[in-house]
């Protein structure tokens, strides 16, 4: 998986500005899963860093 220094991760950022290709993003998924004790499907509607953080502090408030 592809590193991210945190002075150019913002919020905002979509993950392509990341330059995160489907492999990178299939194991942050994972990653995320896995920590978060999460199920994120196929198709949710994930696109930036904000996306990500809302999914996941929405499914730990359920």
């Amino acid at each position: 998986m592809k590193e991210v220094s945190p002075e150019k991760l913002d919020r905002a950022n979509t993950l392509n500005e990341l330059n995160l290709d489907m492999m990178d993003m299939v194991d942050i998924i994972f990653e995320i899963e896995k920590v978060y004790s999460i199920y994120i499907p196929d198709n949710a509607q994930i696109f930036t860093v904000n996306d990500v953080v809302d999914y996941i502090v929405k499914q730990n408030l359920e």
